[in-house]
């Protein structure tokens, strides 16, 4: 019964593998003119379930009976939006969770670092000037 099972479950999980891939969830890009392209970022989530059960007295196994079910949700939840170099993120929830916070910061995060860089390398070529 055991060989039945796997290879009932086996199926199911190989049928849901070929449904999602990495492009379920970040898309592939979008070019909407020269200078932006879009990307769209979705959350997927997968149910599985699956059971079976032989019927009559062993060793018998041809009376085996079973089943597996899965589903699939995509939700779109955001946009990468390039213009110009430049990214940002847009939520398509009210609510955006603390990874659309993470996105949203990065943009800002990196000017500040560029920032910085410049700063230092002013400095540098002040100090070296004197």
């Amino acid at each position: 019964m055991a060989e039945h099972v796997e290879q009932v479950l086996n199926n199911a999980i190989d049928g849901l593998k070929k449904m999602i891939d990495v492009d379920s969830v970040v898309g592939n890009p979008i070019n909407i003119s020269d200078s932006t392209t879009v990307i769209p970022v979705s959350k997927v989530s997968m149910g599985f379930v699956s059971g079976g059960s032989s019927f009559g007295k062993a060793p018998v196994s041809d009376n085996f009976g079973g089943g597996a079910g899965g589903g699939i949700k995509i939700s779109p939840v955001a946009f990468l939006v390039i213009t110009d170099g430049n990214v940002r993120l847009v939520n398509v929830t009210d609510t955006p969770d603390q990874t659309d916070k993470i996105f949203t910061k990065i943009p800002e995060l990196i000017d500040q670092i560029s920032a910085l860089i410049s700063k230092k390398k002013e400095e540098k070529n002040d100090s070296a000037q004197l």
